[in-house]
Order: C-alpha cells, then sequence, then structure tokens
C-alpha cells in the first residue's frame, strides 16, 4: 500500500512536531537582538585595531543607532558604514596629529643636540646597562633625588608603553630593569620586574593555565599590571622630600618654538595632499551613506503610508 506523501514526512503524525524560532518578541528583547551585531558580528572585529577602544567603538554605534532610528537589515547596515567612517575619520585625525608632532619633536631634538646617532648610543648604553647592572635605580633614590625622579621617569615610560601597545613591548622589560636591577639566578626579594615576568608568561599561556595562576584573561594580565605601575609610581612619589616649589615665572609658562619647528605644524606638500585626498574621500563616502539611509527610510515611510491607507 501507498504511503501517504505527507505522513512520509512527518505531518499528520502523533510525533511532537519541532517548533521554528521566532525570534524576539517584546521590544526589550528586539533591543537586546539589536546589540548582538555589535557584540558578536563581523563589524566591529575588523573596524577596530588592537590599540583601540572596543568600547568607545560601540558607544558611537549604539549612538548613531539612537539618533538614526534603523530598521531593517538595510538601513542597519547603512548605519554600520556611517559608524565606520566616522571612527575611520577619528583615526585619520589622530595620524596627521601624530605625524605633525613626531616632525617637531624630531626638529626640537636636533635643535637641542639629540640626533638620531645619539639617541641611538643612549638606547644602547640603557640597553647594556640593563643586563648588566644587578642593583638598578631604585637603591639608592633615599640618598639621590636624581635616582627617584629617574625611576619615576621610566616607571611613566612603561605605564604609557604598556597601555598604548601592551605589556609585550619590548622596551618595558628595558626599563625596569634600570629601575630594579637585571635579573640573576637566586636573587633575593620579588619586585615589580617579577610580577610583570609573570604577567607575560601568563599572557602567553593557555586560558587553563592562566587561570591558574590568578588570571581571568589575558586583558586581566595587562590590567594587573598596568594597575601594579600606577601602585609603585604612587609609592615612589611618597619619597620626594617635602621641598618647597621653585618659584616659576608665568611669563615663561608658554615657550616659544623656533621658526623651523612653527613650519613644522604644516606638513609637507606631500604629505598634506595625501592627508586631503583621503579626508575628501572618507568624506565623500560618508555623505553617500547618509543620502541612502535618507532614501532607505523614506522608502519604508512611504510603503508604511500605502500599506495604513489600504
Amino acid at each position: 500500500m501507498a504511503t501517504n506523501s505527507n505522513q512520509s514526512r512527518g505531518e499528520g503524525s502523533h510525533a511532537p512536531s519541532k517548533r521554528r524560532g521566532t525570534g524576539p518578541r517584546t521590544a526589550a528583547g528586539k533591543d537586546r537582538s539589536k546589540q548582538n551585531a555589535i557584540k558578536h558580528g563581523l563589524l566591529s572585529q575588523v573596524v577596530v585595531l588592537n590599540h583601540e577602544s572596543q568600547s568607545e567603538f560601540d558607544d558611537l554605534l549604539n549612538g548613531l543607532r539612537r539618533n538614526l532610528k534603523p530598521e531593517g537589515t538595510l538601513e542597519e547596515e547603512l548605519v554600520g558604514k556611517i559608524a565606520v567612517l566616522l571612527w575611520r575619520h577619528r583615526r585619520f585625525i589622530q595620524v596627521e596629529h601624530a605625524g605633525i608632532q613626531q616632525n617637531i619633536d624630531a626638529q626640537q631634538n636636533h635643535e637641542a643636540g639629540y640626533s638620531r646617532a645619539a639617541l641611538r648610543i643612549e638606547s644602547m648604553v640603557e640597553k647594556h646597562i640593563a643586563e648588566t647592572d644587578r642593583r638598578g635605580g631604585l637603591f639608592e633614590i633615599d640618598e639621590f633625588p636624581e635616582s627617584l625622579e629617574f625611576c619615576l621617569d621610566k616607571l611613566g615610560e612603561i605605564l604609557e608603553k604598556g597601555e598604548a601597545y601592551g605589556i609585550e613591548s619590548g622596551t618595558i622589560a628595558v626599563n625596569l630593569s634600570l629601575v630594579y636591577g637585571a635579573r640573576f639566578p637566586g636573587r633575593p626579594g620579588r619586585d615589580l620586574f617579577d610580577f610583570y615576568l609573570e604577567c607575560k608568561q601568563a599572557l602567553q599561556s593557555t586560558e587553563v593555565e592562566r587561570k591558574s595562576k590568578g588570571f581571568d584573561s589575558q586583558a586581566d594580565c595587562e590590567r594587573k599590571f598596568i594597575a601594579a605601575v600606577e601602585r609603585e609610581i604612587a609609592r615612589l612619589e611618597r619619597h620626594r622630600k617635602d621641598e618647597p616649589p621653585e618659584p616659576q615665572d608665568q611669563t615663561c609658562e608658554i615657550r616659544p618654538m623656533s621658526m623651523e619647528s612653527l613650519k613644522l605644524v604644516i606638513p609637507s606638500s606631500d604629505d598634506v595632499d595625501l592627508l586631503m585626498r583621503y579626508e575628501t574621500h572618507l568624506d565623500r563616502a560618508l555623505d553617500r551613506a547618509l543620502i541612502q539611509l535618507a532614501r532607505a527610510q523614506e522608502l519604508r515611510e512611504h510603503q508604511r503610508t500605502i500599506v495604513v491607507s489600504a
């Protein structure tokens, strides 16, 4: 006897049928579903670089969503495109600022007698001291105020590099060694340098090994080291002797820049041309995305009006 085709597919039988998910029904559920594009979508993964703030990009995208109120896939994609273009424009401003500042710093170093060759030699000397000096600058901070300032300067550089590039930056270990001394077998005591080595080792370990050492994640390794550096800076600052501050001439707070340094505030013609072309490209792309979004929203409202009138 032939089997009914509907029964062969399970229709009409007493076996429980699988219900298809209908997605969130409430307004709160739909709003939470929208956020999945931020937390798990490809957009946020490919736009934000390692040294940039994921939360700042998320805030930008969420703010645009609140202001522009997209509905549907097309409008969501266009709002995401607008967020990317604005994020790239922020990055463009940072690049422009960094390029100008680098030129000014190089010129001022040159005027102060710090040539590139001199800076390379200074770096080589510091590296040699870091590898050979077992005491570091910390042991004499109570006797020599200059050593205290040297250690605070190095810890400040460590904090800046760690926050900007992560704790695997090559200069961090050198600066720690200059402050606390080179590592050697049987060295007594434990200091910030030892904690740094633990954090770095945990950063490169598996998740299970990392948690066994008291670190929840790779980001937790970096956060705890940065916090330890901040505590150490605060501790060393308490070693400063209470001395009355030297009177400052208020008229000399802002030092005039040299003519050569002032000229560098404006980049070279080639750099200006490249920056302006990139900025123009971003502006045009942003204008197109805004126009496309406005047309999509107008079309949606027009279709909604037709449905209501019908």
